[in-house]
């Protein structure tokens, strides 16, 4: 059986974020709390809160590091499986690395893996929901940054822009946490018994 480059690396992945999705939910619940009552957070929440930033900032620079390593294999096995996907995984670190420019190229990476999958029967409406999560990523990255840059740069911060922060960096978490899942659920779809690429004339009909 054809094994996947990307497999062992996307399990790896799925874990590291749900950690971050999980660790940010206590961060966004912290800050209700903090919203809601400044004394009740200050008297319970406040050193808890500072260590869940610190688990959070880690894991985040970790989580960087598999995701390229993880998005240049997936990129292996999208070449791999459809002869017709013609971006190298080379090139799709240059679409995620290089700045500003990455902010058409992350969404487009998805979009292009979105495209392939939806070529395919069966991943026809994985390959929608990856593609409809492109802009959803695009907007909550970009409030994200933005929100974060405007924090560090005032003196004082409303609570309504920290919590509208918090939103926006758990909305992003759960975005690459589903296009992480959808990927490789689609990957591994294409997964047969047979070596043959799934949009081989020929290769076998993948099971659903």
């Amino acid at each position: 059986m054809l094994k996947l480059k990307s497999e062992l690396v996307s399990n790896v992945l799925k874990i590291l974020l749900w950690a971050l999705v999980f660790l940010q939910s206590l961060e966004l619940a912290s800050m209700l709390v903090y919203v809601s009552s400044y004394d009740a957070f200050m008297d319970n929440l406040y050193e808890i809160y500072g260590f869940i930033l610190l688990l959070i900032r880690y894991l985040y620079i970790i989580v960087i590091v598999v995701y390229l390593i993880w998005i240049y294999r997936v990129h292996m096995d999208m070449q791999s499986r459809f002869p017709m996907f013609d971006r190298s995984p080379g090139m799709s670190l240059v679409f995620n690395m290089v700045p500003l420019f990455n902010l058409y190229g992350v969404p487009a990476v998805y979009i292009a893996i979105g495209n392939q999958f939806a070529t395919h029967p069966q991943l026809r409406d994985k390959g929608r929901f990856i593609r409809a999560l492109a802009l959803p990523l695009l907007i909550s990255f970009l409030v994200s940054y933005f929100l974060n840059q405007y924090i560090k740069l005032v003196d004082e911060v409303s609570d309504g822009t920290l919590l509208l922060s918090s939103i926006a960096q758990f909305g992003l978490y759960c975005i690459f946490l589903q296009l992480c899942l959808k990927i490789s659920q689609g990957l591994e779809k294409t997964v047969v018994s047979s070596s043959a690429p799934i949009d081989d004339p020929n290769a076998e009909a993948v099971e659903g």
